[in-house]
């Protein structure tokens, strides 16, 4: 099908053509004049023009001030030609928790489907919402604290328009609309061979952690992603004979933090038994930290070269 967009000024098809259907004229600005001349036989042209002109909704903008708790509610409108409405909203105060309601009704008398949020004094809301049912309105309800500058504006779109946009580097700010993404994640199970491999869905736990198998073989370990349950402290004296460290460890313990604190000049030695030397540890100066993944039962031993160091110690339980 033939397309004559703006700004082209003037599209001339000269001699005989056939153009079945019709001619479809786009992104022409409201203004903008449409002038079709046929110089052969009389035939009916179509021309189908399209804008983009937003068209204002008075019935659910305001500008009218609120006193504390007080309810703006607006009139039932009538969306359905309609893809996008995009709200803009200005208050100097608070509003109620999730104050701002968009509301949807199917009869124009019922209404369904709430879409709320919460606007935080002195800090803009834009929210580009799509339509939910025939009928759209808002309903807005104030802080505890009467408005001065409240400034609501909706105009309703027959295109798509972008949600909330900001840049990279700063966080989506409270009270903000955003898109809501849900996927699945798929990865390549073991030994897959290109071209033939096999690819599994990323499973997750009832909580919400995601299962990690860290062998070849099926099941899996789960790897809680939340913080950690409990942790405990500890200080060690350590000579020039071997000590054990957390002789008495933290059960379910999975990480442990050593940090040497050690008079200048002198060096504590780490081992995993009894028979550490100081020439077969590793070594850790005054202020050197090592953190490791040890479970419980693996036995940690110190060592120094001259008496009187300390050796911190944190342990980490799942």
């Amino acid at each position: 099908m033939p397309s004559i967009s703006y700004p082209a000024s003037t599209t001339t098809i000269t001699g005989a053509v056939t153009i079945p259907g019709s001619v479809t004229v786009g992104n022409f600005p409201a203004n903008q004049a449409v002038t079709v001349t046929n110089t052969g036989t009389a035939q009916a042209i179509p021309i189908n023009t399209a804008t983009i002109t937003p068209t204002a909704s008075t019935n659910n903008s305001t500008v009218v001030q609120l006193s504390p708790n007080a309810v703006f509610t607006g009139t039932a409108e009538d969306v359905s030609t309609f893809t996008d409405l995009d709200v803009s909203i200005l208050s100097d105060q608070d509003s109620a928790i999730n104050g701002a309601s968009f509301q949807f009704s199917i009869d124009g008398t019922t209404w369904n489907f709430p879409l709320a949020f919460s606007v935080i004094a002195n800090q803009g809301v834009y929210l580009s919402i799509a339509p939910r049912a025939q009928f759209f309105r808002l309903v807005y309800t104030n802080g505890p604290v009467t408005t001065t500058t409240l400034n609501i504006k909706i105009f309703k779109y027959a295109v798509t328009r972008s949600t909330y946009q900001t840049n990279v580097e700063s966080n989506v700010i409270a009270g903000q609309g955003v898109d809501v993404v849900k996927a699945v994640l798929n990865a390549e199970a073991p030994n897959g061979q290109f071209p033939v491999t096999t690819f599994v869905n990323v499973q997750a736990n009832t909580a919400g952690a995601l299962l990690v198998d860290t062998s070849a073989s099926p099941g899996g370990n789960d790897v809680n992603l939340n913080g950690l349950n409990t942790f405990q402290t500890s200080q060690y004296a350590v000579d020039t004979t071997a000590v054990q460290i957390t002789s008495s460890p933290l059960s379910g313990r999975s990480s442990l933090g050593l940090k040497a604190l050690t008079i200048s000049g002198s060096t504590v030695y780490i081992g995993n038994d009894s028979s550490v030397t100081t020439t077969t540890g590793y070594p850790l100066v005054n202020g050197d930290s090592l953190q490791m993944d040890l479970i419980a039962t693996q036995e940690i031993w110190a060592i120094s070269d001259n008496a009187g160091q300390t050796l911190c110690a944190i342990e980490i339980g799942d």
